[in-house]
């Protein structure tokens, strides 16, 4: 993930589980703060859900869906 921040830590994997569900989960460290960011695959049109997590509170903002076969 090549998201221009300076001094970020970042980890990034791909997963998948049985049911068929994959993506991509990438998570930011910007000191106390970490962004948890997962992208779904093209299937659901490439959509992705954010987790802004803080010493004391977690921001979800989550835009999934599933596109008509």
């Amino acid at each position: 993930m090549s998201a221009g921040f300076s001094g970020a830590a970042t980890t990034s994997f791909s997963e998948g589980s049985g049911d068929g569900m994959m993506g991509l989960v990438s998570v930011v460290q910007f000191g106390a703060v970490t962004l948890h960011s997962y992208m779904a695959p093209s299937s659901s049109a490439v959509v992705t859900t954010q987790i802004i997590e803080t010493p004391n509170q977690l921001h979800i903002i989550d835009t999934q869906f599933i596109q008509s076969i």
